[in-house]
């Protein structure tokens, strides 16, 4: 498969019935980033909750 320099694909069409599946492959290290982000979160509202917790 050809691409441009967007690196957007370059299908030829040709008479009758044409059909093209393109799918997208995420990076291993988006969805390391993504656990680490979402961790990140979950610790920062459990410290939150223990801390007005703790001042009651």
């Amino acid at each position: 498969m050809k691409q441009n320099t967007i690196t957007q694909s370059i299908i030829k069409a040709r008479k009758g019935k044409n059909a093209a599946s393109l799918q997208f492959m995420t990076p291993i290290w988006f969805k390391v980033l993504l656990v680490i982000s979402i961790l990140g979160w979950i610790e920062l509202i459990v410290y939150g909750i223990l801390c007005k917790t703790k001042k009651n």
